[in-house]
């Protein structure tokens, strides 16, 4: 369905500048329009006898009023306080009493609902952004104005919660075939913004690649659980597995549209480093990937290369053709070639290696931005590596079947264990 027929999303709304607003109106007319949801919410919110209490009557005596904006000065003689804190993140409830509130002059709030004698004041933040400041404020002025309320009731109803809340309703709803249209486009314009607030989806449950970021999200918790979430770290904006194989450091697990076709990808870097290079090429021992099938998935070599490094970090890579790496992917030219390149190697040390290299591999600098970082560089040394991208693809329709439980006895997390071992065993044998 085309997004701007969502009917909490405008033609001109391209920026994130008034997602507060918008968020907060979303939800309050949703409240406004499906009943289950707003008694969902209440029950979240107020204590049990305030709630029942506002429930078992066939004639209340009063309406709810839901309102944006409200100036707080204005609002006065109410019983009961309550102050909702909703962001991105859960506010600590008890937390809030402690803090200083904050001193703006006319606050107004985000979104105010009212029941009789009943005050529920709400403050919203897009972001992980602590709102308790500023909605204690708020609720103070309420309660200076109603000098016989309760003392205020602090609640947390974080956007996890309210999604949550939200999709349980819309399930009752699709159960008896009544799916209300408010609260599924208020559901879908809030996963366009954030999926991070819904619970994590099994890639069955996945279209590819209709939502990368829950894709990505779901394969994070794979990786987690292939060896221990002791085992995997964050590196730049990689998620990525560590192993300890002293020809390689890392596995990680990907998705990949290929010539057509969907994939789960099972991802290693063996020789990417000189010190990974002795444990990956051994004399006399050739591979022959492209031959290669492990647990019955083909085995791709995504690239041979040459990487050049400064202070451990990649600054240049060559891509080499399989024709190509029949010179430089042997233990003969790892042993030769790799390691440290300096002045120590002799005056023109750069002129030189690009004189030498060009022997093996004509006109090789042109593929490379040689010239840019090293050749033209203040640089006085470079690494060279000799490493293979290896990538063993699992079909995405397959890979929806094997993740078929949330633990470690996952069948998809059993078959990337299974690839890893059979790597391994080609590598170290």
């Amino acid at each position: 369905m085309d997004k701007h027929l969502n009917l909490f999303r405008f033609f001109n709304d391209s920026s994130n500048e008034f997602w507060e607003d918008n968020l907060s109106r979303a939800f309050a007319i949703c409240l406004k329009n499906d009943a289950t949801f707003l008694s969902f919410i209440l029950q979240k919110i107020l204590d049990s006898e305030v709630y029942s209490r506002i429930v078992n009557s066939d004639y209340p005596n009063s309406y709810i009023d839901i309102d944006l904006q409200r100036k707080v000065n204005y609002l006065d003689n109410y019983s009961y306080i309550y102050a909702i804190a909703c962001s991105g993140i859960e506010i600590d409830e008890q937390g809030i009493t402690k803090i200083n509130s904050r001193d703006t002059d006319n606050p107004e709030t985000d979104l105010l609902l009212t029941i009789g004698d009943i005050c529920i004041i709400f403050e919203f933040k897009r972001t992980n952004e602590d709102c308790s400041a500023q909605l204690k404020q708020q609720a103070e002025i309420v309660k200076k104005n109603s000098p016989d309320s309760e003392p205020i009731r602090f609640r947390d109803l974080d956007w996890k919660k309210i999604i949550e809340t939200a999709l349980s309703v819309l399930s009752i709803e699709r159960q008896i075939n009544n799916e209300n249209i408010f609260l599924k486009n208020f559901i879908e314009f809030v996963e366009e913004y954030n999926t991070n607030w819904f619970p994590e989806k099994r890639l069955a449950e996945i279209p590819y690649p209709k939502n990368d970021s829950y894709l990505q999200k779901r394969l994070n918790s794979i990786k987690d659980f292939v060896f221990g979430k002791n085992t995997t770290k964050w590196v730049g904006d990689r998620y990525v597995i560590s192993i300890e194989k002293p020809w390689a450091q890392e596995l990680t697990v990907e998705y990949l549209n290929t010539n057509g076709k969907d994939y789960i990808t099972v991802e290693i870097y063996p020789g990417d480093t000189k010190r990974q290079g002795y444990g990956y090429f051994k004399d006399g021992k050739t591979y022959k990937w492209e031959d290669e099938n492990i647990c019955g998935y083909h085995v791709e070599v995504v690239s041979y290369y040459l990487k050049f490094s400064h202070f451990n970090r990649g600054i240049a890579w060559l891509e080499l053709s399989k024709e190509e790496s029949i010179n430089t992917h042997n233990y003969s030219f790892f042993s030769n070639w790799s390691g440290r390149y300096n002045e120590k190697r002799g005056k023109n040390w750069k002129s030189d290696f690009v004189r030498e290299l060009n022997q093996i591999i004509p006109n090789w600098k042109e593929r490379t931005t040689w010239d840019e970082v090293i050749s033209n560089s203040n640089r006085n040394y470079f690494d060279l590596s000799v490493g293979t991208h290896l990538r063993v693809l699992i079909p995405y329709k397959q890979a929806q079947k094997l993740d078929d439980v949330d633990n470690e006895n996952n069948k998809l997390v059993e078959i990337i264990k299974q690839i890893y071992n059979e790597l391994s065993k080609i590598i170290d044998s």
